[in-house]
């Protein structure tokens, strides 16, 4: 699987937003060394300096662990963008180079990742070292040390500006695109995980689990008798009957289990790490909490029981998919067991 298959959409819009700065600071000093070479006073600082960009640059997005956590490679990234911007400035004169404006890239990059006091920090930082660069610290009070300061500062400051700006609609996409990814794992009645998503999760669980041979189990959960209340108080009183169960099972859990509606009135839970007395537990707690949980319909009081199925991994099956099966067959069985005579 690609390790950048799950790295959400505004995080690969930060990458690609940062590849291309890295690919405008590579085009811009390899055009200029190309066709003007005289311009630089040390052609090796400018060798080095693209040759740094284009390492830093393909190690961002060629090693897997970076691949991964993109955030420790977008900070990487701007890091290398100062350097890259710091030697080529060097090789050109410093303050009198025509590359500073390869000062503003860093800072665009910056805005993607940090907040703006960050940003501006990394703009005074710029326009400290550019100073030291040309040795002009010692020289405060002279004209030439503000007028230096000016040109630095004019060039970062719509750098700044337009990088905020970006950074903002950058977070509006990535706050919008966690919206979505929510409303379209969740079932929309309970706020459980819907099937799909509990699937993905199930299947990424279960690999690990085959890596690491640690067991876990599956519960099937049913509602007892729903389909008669909706027959009886209406589809209303039903889908309050399936919360009340959905609220029961998210209050019997622990922290690191999952549950899902699978449709209906059936439930799943992934147990993480729980053998055959855990996962039993477990059913027992859900099946008191159900019970305790009173609904009123229609000024009438109706408690709910459920049906539970529980299948471990490895000793039941090998699959998690023949997990779900062997635990949907189990509850159907306690499920029989549990139906009154003649129904």
């Amino acid at each position: 699987m690609d390790p950048i298959s799950d790295v959400p959409l505004a995080s690969r819009l930060t990458g690609r937003t940062l590849l291309f700065l890295e690919l405008l600071g590579l085009v811009l000093g390899s055009a200029t060394f190309a066709i003007d070479p005289l311009n630089f006073i040390h052609p090796k600082l400018a060798i080095a300096g693209l040759l740094w960009m284009a390492v830093a640059a393909l190690t961002a997005r060629a090693i897997p662990w970076l691949r991964k956590h993109p955030e420790v490679a977008h900070v990487l990234e701007v890091i290398a963008l100062v350097v890259f911007a710091l030697l080529l400035t060097a090789s050109t004169g410093a303050t009198n180079s025509p590359f500073q404006s390869l000062y503003a890239l860093p800072v665009i990059a910056s805005a993607l990742l940090w907040k703006p006091w960050q940003v501006l920090l990394l703009a005074v930082a710029i326009v400290v070292m550019t100073l030291v660069q040309s040795g002009l610290l010692d020289a405060m009070n002279d004209m030439y040390f503000v007028t230096t300061a000016a040109v630095i500062l004019n060039v970062l400051a719509p750098a700044v500006a337009a990088s905020l700006l970006l950074a903002g609609m950058l977070r509006r996409i990535g706050a919008t695109e966690l919206r979505i990814t929510e409303l379209a794992a969740t079932d929309g009645l309970t706020g459980l995980l819907n099937l799909q998503a509990f699937e993905h999760l199930m299947e990424r669980h279960h690999r690990e689990a085959e890596r690491s041979g640690q067991a876990y189990s599956m519960m099937m959960l049913g509602v007892d008798g729903l389909r008669q209340m909706n027959e009886s108080l209406g589809h209303e009183a039903g889908s309050q009957m399936i919360i009340a169960v959905a609220k029961a099972i998210g209050r019997s859990i622990r922290s690191s289990d999952q549950a899902a509606r699978m449709g209906g009135d059936v439930f799943v839970v992934l147990l993480s790490s729980a053998d055959r007395a855990t996962a039993n537990s477990i059913a027992q707690r859900i099946r008191n909490n159900v019970y305790k949980g009173t609904l009123q319909v229609e000024n009438r009081m109706v408690r709910a029981t459920v049906s539970i199925g529980v299948a471990m991994y490895p000793k039941d099956e090998q699959t998690s998919k023949a997990l779900m099966i062997l635990a949907d067959q189990r509850m159907e069985q306690d499920k029989a067991l549990r139906r009154p005579p003649g129904r």
